[in-house]
């Protein structure tokens, strides 16, 4: 008797074609975002947060180097289009400048994860190589940001208009 049963329970599954639900859908992608024109003639409100992944001698003061060394590149880049750049001090925040530097015997390299305009993250940039000078690797990472200043920028996912 107790086989039967485990017949019958087996033929019902097979003959009803029991499959179990997927209720396992991927949520919809969000929708592309417009375009970024090019911004000139303001005055741009950052903040420069700064990790260092190992220890400098000076942390305090390195960070705040670190940051001069941002604004005063962000300034001479920003000329050209009339852009000046200034420390958040309680005013609204238009971008955020995240460094990450590393230090492996005094050779640098680093990262800086740029974002807001009201649109949140917006890229990563990575240095390609390794630097001597953390000064100039800062530098040109903020030059890469700039850029996107200068000419704006779109939505990167490959379903968006590249345009």
């Amino acid at each position: 008797m107790k086989y039967l049963s485990v017949f019958v329970l087996a033929s019902l599954f097979l003959l009803t074609g029991c499959v179990v639900p997927n209720n396992y859908h991927s949520a919809p992608p969000s929708p592309c975002m417009q375009p970024v024109s090019p911004i000139s003639g303001d005055v741009i409100i950052v903040t420069v947060p700064v990790t260092f992944n190992y220890t400098p001698k000076d942390q305090a003061n390195g960070a705040v180097g670190l940051r001069e060394i941002v604004l005063n590149k962000l300034n001479e880049d920003g000329k050209s289009e009339s852009n000046s750049f200034v420390l958040q001090n309680g005013s609204a925040l238009n971008f955020t400048f995240a460094f990450t530097v590393n230090n492996y015997n005094e050779m640098y390299s680093g990262s800086l994860t740029f974002s807001g305009w009201g649109r949140g993250f917006i890229h990563t940039f990575y240095t390609t190589g390794s630097y001597n000078d953390a000064s100039k690797m800062v530098e040109d990472l903020s030059d890469q940001a700039y850029g996107f200043i200068r000419n704006g920028w779109h939505d990167s996912r490959a379903n968006c208009p590249q345009n």
